[in-house]
C-alpha cells in the first residue's frame, strides 16, 4: 500500500484507462532517491493485470554498453521481429548483436514498430526504471518511439532521478508525502516507535518514504540533532542493515552489486572462488535486501546496491572484479570493464580489451560508449604518445556522439601530453584512419590536438603564410606580386612590395604594360583608365582577385601547404 499518493495513483489510472480505449500515453516520473518512483511503477504493473507488461531498467555498470537497456526491455518480444519491415528488423537485430550491423538510424523506428506489433493483441504497458542509467543509444531509441506513440494502446512510463533528459516528454515529479500520511506509514511499519523518535523521523525524512521505512530500523542517537543530507542518512541505514548479516552474506551482496545484470549463475560461481557457499545468497535474500526472481538477482532498491558497494573493502572489490573478468570471458565488453576496474595502474591487457570494446561500440554507432572505453584506456596507459592517441580517438567518438564540449576537453588533455609535431601526428593517426574508414573528413594532424595549422608551420620555415594570414602580402596572389614588381621597376621610389600607387603618380591610360599571363589584363586606353589606371590587377578586378585568393587558399598542395611564391 502506498501512503499519500492518491493524486499520483489517479494519474497512472488515467493512463491505463486511455490505453484500454486504444490511446497511447507517455510519462516520466522524476524525483529524489527513495521518493517512491519504483513503487509507483509497481502500482502501475499491479493495476495492469489485463495488459501485457514489458519491464526494462537502466543499470549503472551497463550505461556504456550500446543498446543494453533496450535489450532488457524488448528481449521477450524478439519473436515478433519477422513481422516488421525487413530494414527495421535488420537494424534491430544488428543493435542486439544478432546480425551484421546495418542502418542504426532505423533502430528508433524499429522499436516503435515492434511495440505496435506487440500491442496488436491488447494494450501494452512498458515500465523503464532507473532511466538515468540508460545507455545513450537505448535512451535515444526509446525517446524516439515515445514521441510518436498515438493510437496504439501503449503506455510507456519512465522512472528517473535527476540526470535523465526527457526531451519534451511529459514529466511528473514526485515530492515527499505529507506529515499525516508519514505518521500513518510509521504507525503501520513501526508501531512500537517512541513518540519522540517518530517525530524526529518524520522531520528529517521530509516525507521520503524510503527514509520513513528505513530510519526506524537503525539506532538513532538522541543527542545528534544536526540535520544530514537525506541520501547519506539512507546510505547509513542500508549499511547498518548490511552489517547485521554474516560475513559471507555481506560478500555475496558485494558480488551481486559488482555483477552486471544480476546473473545468479555468475554470482554463485564468483562466490565459490571466494570460498562462499550458495547459501550465503539465500541469507541475503531472507534479509529483504535482494530478491531472486525470473533468473535474476536484484536489489530491493537501487540505493542498496550503492550501499553494498561502498560497504565492501577496496581489496575485496579488486579481487571480485578480477574473478568476474575471468568468468565473463565469453562476454568481451563486460570483461573489458571488469579488467579496467581491477587495474590499479597502467595495464596493457585492460587497455587492449577496452580498445576492442570501443571498436565494437563504434561499429554499432555506440559512440558514447566508445568514448568512455577509450578514455578509460587512456587512463591505464603509461606512454604519453599512446595516451594522447587514445584521448584523440575518444575525442572523435565524443564528437560523433554529439558531445562537443567533452570532445574539446579530451583534445586539450591530449595536447598537453605531446609537444613535437612527429608525436602529434602519430597520436592522431588512429583517429584520422577511423574517420576515413567511416567516411568522415579527418581532422588535420595539428588541429586535432589544438595546434596550429599549415600556414603557421610554413611561416616558421620562412615561407609565406596562407591567404588570409597577417602581413604586408595579405590576400595577394603570385600574379599580383609579379605585377607589383614590374610597376615598382618602372617607378623609381616605389618598393618592390609597395601598396597601391598614389593617384598623382599613376601613369596615363594605357601606360601600364600588358600582362603576358593567361587571363591577365589586356585592355588598354580608356578601358584601362576607367578601371583604375595603373592600379594592381586585384584592386581593379576585385572579383577575379578574390576568386584567385579563394582558389589558392582552399586548394593546398600534397603537403597541405601553399608553395612559396617565386620572386
Amino acid at each position: 500500500m502506498l501512503w499519500g499518493r492518491a493524486t499520483d495513483h489517479a494519474l497512472i489510472d488515467g493512463l491505463l484507462d486511455r490505453a484500454r480505449a486504444g490511446r497511447s500515453g507517455v510519462l516520466v516520473v522524476g524525483g529524489d532517491p527513495g521518493i517512491g518512483k519504483t513503487s509507483l511503477l509497481a502500482y502501475a504493473a499491479e493495476c495492469a493485470q489485463d495488459m501485457r507488461v514489458l519491464r526494462g531498467v537502466g543499470i549503472e555498470t551497463e550505461a556504456e554498453i550500446p543498446f543494453a537497456s533496450l535489450h532488457l526491455l524488448l528481449g521477450h518480444g524478439l519473436d515478433r521481429l519477422d513481422a516488421l519491415p525487413e530494414p527495421q528488423a535488420a537494424a534491430l537485430r544488428g543493435a542486439f548483436g544478432l546480425a551484421p550491423v546495418t542502418n542504426r538510424l532505423l533502430v528508433g523506428l524499429a522499436v516503435l514498430s515492434l511495440l505496435a506489433e506487440l500491442a496488436e493483441g491488447g494494450p501494452l504497458l512498458c515500465l523503464i526504471d532507473d532511466a538515468q542509467w540508460l545507455d545513450q543509444e537505448s535512451a535515444q531509441a526509446l525517446r524516439f518511439a515515445a514521441h510518436r506513440l498515438h493510437a496504439e494502446g501503449i503506455v510507456m512510463i519512465f522512472a528517473a532521478r535527476d540526470g535523465f533528459d526527457p526531451s519534451g516528454l511529459p514529466v511528473h515529479r514526485l515530492s515527499g508525502i505529507d506529515a499525516g500520511s508519514a505518521a500513518s506509514l510509521l504507525a503501520h511499519a513501526a508501531p512500537g516507535l517512541a513518540p519522540g523518535t517518530r517525530d524526529r523521523v518524520i522531520e528529517e525524512s521530509c516525507g521520503n518514504p524510503l527514509a520513513l521505512l528505513e530510519l526506524p530500523r537503525t539506532d538513532l542517537p538522541a543527542y545528534d540533532r544536526s540535520p544530514l543530507p537525506l541520501p547519506a542518512r539512507i546510505q547509513q541505514a542500508y549499511e547498518a542493515r548490511i552489517a547485521e548479516l554474516p560475513p559471507d552474506a555481506q560478500k555475496a551482496l558485494l558480488v551481486t552489486a559488482l555483477t552486471d545484470g544480476g546473473d545468479p549463475d555468475v554470482i554463485v560461481r564468483a562466490g565459490r572462488e571466494l570460498g562462499i557457499a550458495p547459501t550465503a545468497l539465500g541469507v541475503a535474500e531472507k534479509s529483504g535486501l535482494v530478491t531472486i526472481d525470473g533468473g535474476r538477482v536484484t536489489f530491493t532498491h537501487p540505493l542498496m546496491r550503492a550501499a553494498a558497494f561502498r560497504h565492501g573493502t577496496y581489496d575485496l572489490r579488486l579481487e571480485i572484479h578480477a574473478i568476474l573478468a575471468r568468468l565473463l570471458d565469453h562476454q568481451p565488453d563486460r570483461r573489458a570493464w571488469h579488467l579496467a576496474a581491477a587495474a590499479t595502474g597502467p595495464d596493457e591487457t585492460a587497455t587492449r580489451a577496452l580498445e576492442q570494446a570501443a571498436r565494437r561500440a563504434r561499429e554499432r554507432d555506440g559512440n558514447a560508449g566508445a568514448c568512455a572505453a577509450l578514455e578509460r584506456a587512456a587512463e591505464l596507459t603509461e606512454d604519453h604518445a599512446l595516451k594522447a592517441g587514445r584521448l584523440a580517438e575518444a575525442a572523435v567518438a565524443a564528437a560523433d556522439a554529439g558531445q562537443a564540449r567533452r570532445a574539446r576537453e579530451l583534445v586539450e588533455d591530449a595536447a598537453t601530453l605531446v609537444d613535437d609535431p612527429r608525436s602529434q601526428r602519430a597520436a592522431v593517426r588512429p583517429a584520422r584512419q577511423d574517420r576515413v574508414r567511416r567516411g568522415r573528413p579527418p581532422p588535420g594532424p595539428r588541429s586535432a590536438l589544438g595546434g596550429r595549422g599549415g600556414a603557421d608551420r610554413a611561416h616558421e620555415r620562412g615561407g609565406p603564410r596562407r591567404a588570409g594570414a597577417a602581413g604586408p602580402d595579405r590576400g595577394r596572389t603570385h600574379a599580383d606580386r609579379r605585377r607589383a614588381q614590374r610597376l615598382a621597376a618602372q617607378r623609381p621610389g616605389q618598393g618592390r612590395r609597395g601598396g597601391r600607387t598614389p593617384p598623382q603618380a599613376r601613369p596615363a591610360s594605357g601606360g601600364r604594360p600588358r600582362s603576358r599571363r593567361p587571363g591577365g589584363d589586356r585592355r588598354g586606353g580608356a578601358a584601362a583608365a576607367g578601371a583604375g589606371g595603373g592600379a594592381p590587377h586585384h584592386a581593379r578586378h576585385g572579383r577575379q582577385g578574390r576568386r584567385d585568393r579563394l582558389r589558392r587558399a582552399h586548394v593546398p598542395d600534397q603537403r597541405g601547404l601553399r608553395r612559396p611564391a617565386r620572386r
